[in-house]
């Protein structure tokens, strides 16, 4: 009998645990991007892959603008986004940028990836839905050894108003006035205003 009681409450501690751990999901049918500096500056392109399993419709709000998409199910729809045509890219000095966020918002739950790309230098990344969206992360950075004069860069887009965020950097940045390393600083955001901070070669 008591191993049978045992038995029960292990299942039902793992079936909330598994409940629980689905709500994290890379679906959801509101995500927020920037676009950072990239060597090429405005001659960059980004594009947007949005995927669902089942049809839908939605649209990306930037720069007061609309794009609208619609999305077949278990097709990826592309949504090309010009920095020449939309003023939302983040130039590559540091500091605080005004409505240039970049929002996705959709009927149904999508998948979002984001890829920044010109000749043969692009990168690209997993875009996660605001409601799984975390309050501590990490920047994993190397030392550079470029001759010029390249950087590492961090930038944060606030999703709600009056957002606190505090930068604890590993090595000064290379802002006026610099920021010092290891020095943490906090600075207050609100919803589309981004702050980005490019740390000096060590």
């Amino acid at each position: 009998m008591k191993m049978t009681r045992l038995f029960v409450c292990i299942w039902l501690l793992l079936l909330f645990i598994s409940v629980h751990a689905q709500d994290f999901s890379n679906k959801g049918k509101e995500f927020w991007i920037a676009y950072p500096a990239h060597i090429d500056a405005t001659s960059s392109r980004m594009a947007l892959y949005i995927s669902s399993t089942e049809n839908t419709t939605g649209e990306v709000q930037l720069d007061g603008k609309v794009i609208p998409f619609t999305v077949t199910a278990n097709q990826a729809t592309t949504v090309q986004i010009s920095p020449i045509a939309y003023n939302i890219y983040n130039a590559q000095s540091d500091g605080i940028g005004i409505g240039k966020g970049i929002k996705v918002v959709s009927l149904k739950p999508v998948v979002v990836y984001a890829h920044i790309l010109n000749a043969a230098r692009s990168g690209s990344t997993l875009v996660f839905p605001t409601n799984v969206l975390g309050k501590e992360y990490i920047s994993l950075n190397f030392t550079q050894s470029s001759t010029n004069n390249a950087r590492s860069q961090i930038t944060v887009v606030a999703t709600e108003d009056n957002t606190v965020i505090e930068l604890n950097l590993k090595a000064q940045s290379s802002s006026t006035p610099v920021r010092a390393a290891n020095a943490p600083y906090q600075i207050n955001l609100s919803k589309e205003i981004f702050i980005k901070c490019k740390l000096l070669r060590t």
